[in-house]
C-alpha cells in the first residue's frame, strides 16, 4: 500500500502542475490576442478571476472600477504584466493571508492607471532587502516577480504589510510610458 500512496501523491503533483501550465498558457494566449487591447477586457478577466478564487475560499470580494477605464488602450506586454501582477497579488492574499475580505479597486487618475489590492489577513514582514532574501522568505519568487514586471512597464509597485494588519499592493502605471 505505501507504494500506491506515493504514486497517488506523485500523480496529484503532476495533475496540479499540468493544470497550472494550462492556466499559464491560457493567460498567454489571452494576452497576445489583439481583440483584448481595451482595458475593459482586462478588467473583466481580472474580476472573473477574483470572483472564482474568493468564492472557492469563502472570502468576501469588494471589487470597484470606474467608468473612465474602458477607453484605455494597452499593449500586449502591459496586459500580460498587469494581469500577472494582479493574479499573483490575489493568489497571495487568498492562499497565505487567511483574509475574510479582499478589496480590489481599479481607477484612472489621469494619466495613471491605479490598481489596488488589499486584504484583512495576517500580513507579513515586508523587508525590502537588496539581496532579495526577505522577499523569498515565504517560499517563492512572487513578490520579486511582481516587482520585476512592474519595472518592465516603468510602473510603480508599492507593497505595504504588517503582521495582523493585512497587506496592500498598489500598482501605478502611465500606459503611454511603457
Amino acid at each position: 500500500m505505501p507504494d500506491n500512496e506515493a504514486a497517488g501523491k506523485v500523480l496529484t503533483k503532476i495533475n496540479d502542475s499540468t493544470a497550472e501550465m494550462m492556466e499559464a498558457m491560457s493567460d498567454i494566449v489571452w494576452a497576445v490576442n489583439t481583440h483584448n487591447d481595451r482595458f475593459d477586457n482586462l478588467a473583466n478577466r481580472m474580476r472573473n478571476y477574483a470572483v472564482q478564487v474568493t468564492e472557492a475560499k469563502e472570502v468576501t470580494l469588494h471589487f470597484t472600477d470606474n467608468e473612465n477605464i474602458p477607453d484605455l488602450q494597452l499593449n500586449m506586454d502591459q496586459r500580460k504584466n498587469i494581469y500577472l501582477i494582479f493574479k499573483e497579488a490575489v493568489n497571495n492574499a487568498i492562499k497565505y493571508s487567511g483574509c475574510k475580505n479582499l478589496w480590489i479597486s481599479i481607477s484612472k487618475e489621469n494619466p495613471f492607471l491605479v490598481i489596488s489590492i488589499r486584504d484583512d489577513g495576517k500580513g507579513f514582514a515586508n523587508n525590502d532587502s537588496t539581496n532579495g532574501d526577505q522577499l523569498n522568505k515565504f517560499g517563492g519568487n512572487g513578490i520579486l516577480n511582481m516587482k520585476n514586471r512592474a519595472a518592465e512597464m516603468q510602473a510603480t509597485l508599492q507593497i505595504s504589510s504588517a503582521f495582523n494588519n493585512g497587506s496592500h499592493i498598489v500598482l501605478t502605471l502611465d500606459p503611454k510610458k511603457s
